[in-house]
């Protein structure tokens, strides 16, 4: 058995195309799962959990919120950038990305959510 999840074309360019494949063993399970299958506009695009969540509704009312801080490094004396990603809850579903928006810690929502949305703030600035 042979379960693969890759993009469409990437298994033929390493060599392990079905066709490759059943010509060593006739006998083998070629299984392809393409993360939004073979036709359609997103066929191309790689497939992560966040995104399958996000498509499926697992993530409604929820938004991934990426916090940055720049802070002096210990030995290189350089300012650097550091950033953190957290859950929160977004009960009005009104977040989109770009967004800029307030956080502040809350009891747990779920596994991962500790954290609201108190306000939106606009969309990020252009860089």
């Amino acid at each position: 058995v042979f379960v693969q999840n890759l993009r469409p074309g990437v298994t033929a360019k390493l060599g392990l195309g079905p066709d490759t494949l059943l010509r060593e063993n006739p006998r083998l399970v070629y299984c392809d799962m393409g993360a939004f299958g073979h036709k359609g506009p997103k066929r191309l695009d790689p497939g992560f959990e966040v995104l399958f969540q996000a498509f499926s509704g697992l993530m409604d009312k929820t938004v991934v919120v990426r916090v940055e801080r720049r802070v002096r490094h210990p030995i290189y004396k350089k300012i650097i950038r550091r950033s953190g990603k957290f859950t929160a809850h977004d009960a009005a579903n009104s977040c989109k990305e770009g967004d800029v928006v307030r956080i502040r810690e809350c009891r747990p929502l779920s596994r991962s959510k500790r954290w609201e949305v108190i306000d939106e703030a606009g969309s990020a600035p252009a860089t």
